[in-house]
């Protein structure tokens, strides 16, 4: 979805990053805090809600991309959008839930000590952005097992999709998590059935 600039200008956001002038954290905020209250003003004028949850969804996109652009070096880390921002359907006061997927654990030490150090900083980045993010960090063979185990897991990873970084990471990701390796159809129907009544029944 292409974003009017009076809501996002990603080309004046992309200059003055390229700039250097100014630390890229208030760049960031004011960028977000100005989408925010055009989106607040445009449902307040009784816009519809799901096109601005949309719009949302992509500023947040853009957003994320960039702080993934200053912080991760290893092009072989993707950031992966999923449960209700995966379904591009982001709510305002909702948490931002992204899963940071790495492609092995056998990644030399040197290697993954690097990598784990840009993961922490692009999170501090975020959180410091005033982004409520919920996080998870995994390789592949990580998502497989506590997939298989967990049905909000697999039910998260299921509604995911790639903001950005290696589409061929995220790829055998989906592939590893597909109903003919893990959860068959019938049971993920019978378990998420399950899961619902616990649900109702804290509130019954």
């Amino acid at each position: 979805m292409q974003l009017p600039a009076a809501l996002f200008d990603a080309n004046a956001l992309d200059r003055s990053l390229s700039e250097n002038k100014q630390p890229p954290l208030p760049l960031f905020q004011r960028s977000l805090k100005k989408a925010k209250s055009i989106l607040k003003e445009r449902f307040e004028q009784g816009e519809d809600v799901k096109q601005l949850i949309y719009l949302h969804t992509e500023v947040i996109d853009q957003l994320l991309s960039r702080a993934y652009s200053l912080f991760i070096k290893h092009n072989d880390v993707a950031l992966i959008a999923v449960g209700g921002y995966g379904r591009g359907e982001l709510h305002p006061g909702s948490d931002t839930d992204i899963l940071i997927l790495l492609p092995t654990r056998d990644l030399e030490p040197k290697d993954k000590e690097a990598t784990h150090e840009e993961v922490e900083l692009l999170l501090t980045f975020l959180w410091d952005l005033g982004m409520e993010v919920g996080h998870s960090v995994r390789t592949v063979d990580e998502c497989q097992e506590q997939a298989r185990q967990d049905i909000t897991v697999i039910t998260n990873l299921l509604e995911s999709r790639l903001v950005c970084g290696p589409q061929a990471l995220f790829t055998k990701m989906q592939k590893i998590i597909a109903p003919e390796h893990i959860w068959p159809s019938s049971d993920f129907f019978e378990a998420k059935l399950k899961e619902q009544a616990t649900r109702h029944h804290k509130f019954f």
